[in-house]
């Protein structure tokens, strides 16, 4: 046999690689997670902000609807966003 026969290889070796590859994906994937967080935030804050706009111009009714919009948004953004902490902690759990 010669030695870099799959026989004579060090198993451990392969598995510290192996664990090191499946680590580094999970951190991407927890970096990841951070930046969609980030972006939702953006993106939430710029519909906020240009309803608000639409709001100052509205009548009474529909300022009451964009409000009720608004709302709908921020509870959105905030489901949507422990869903992804969530995530991101079992990510991080997994890399202890």
């Amino acid at each position: 046999m010669t030695p870099n026969s799959p026989r004579q290889r060090d198993p451990k070796a392969g598995l510290a690689t192996r664990r090191k590859e499946v680590l580094a994906r999970i951190e991407q994937a927890a970096e990841r997670t951070e930046a969609r967080i980030e972006r939702l935030r953006e993106e939430t804050e710029a519909k906020i902000e240009a309803l608000q706009e639409r709001a100052s111009d509205a009548t009474a009714e529909g300022r009451k609807k964009i409000e009720a919009r608004i709302e709908a948004l921020r509870g959105n953004f905030k489901k949507r966003a422990e869903k992804l902490k969530k995530a991101l902690e079992a990510a991080r759990d997994a890399l202890d």
